[in-house]
């Protein structure tokens, strides 16, 4: 068995679950507590954004185009389905708008 593509994605794997780890570490030793109804949120948007492209029937047979227009209509079902869930707090929205200098819509 040649497992000489494996490594890499192992290894990258391995890395991002590392890089998590040193990061929820420095996390709880900061004492920040992660708002879990907004996350559950965002995640639930991005969930039923992937679902979209099953639901709907796609006007393309195969190729390019198809894979341009399935990865169009899960963008824009995310961004649809996080603005009418409204994943962060009027304080975060606040915030958000003063870091990127124009109201947004989150």
């Amino acid at each position: 068995m040649d497992s000489g593509l494996l490594a890499p994605a192992i290894s990258l794997g391995l890395g991002y679950l590392l890089v998590n780890i040193i990061i929820a570490g420095s996390i709880q030793t900061l004492g920040y507590r992660p708002d879990i109804k907004g996350i559950f949120k965002i995640l639930f948007a991005a969930a039923i954004a992937a679902l979209v492209p099953v639901i709907l029937p796609t006007p393309f047979d195969a190729g390019w185009v198809k894979l341009i227009y399935n990865a169009l209509v899960v963008c824009l079902s995310f961004l649809l389905i996080a603005w009418l869930a409204k994943p962060f707090e009027q304080s975060e929205r606040e915030r958000i708008d003063l870091m990127i200098k124009c109201r947004s819509f989150t």
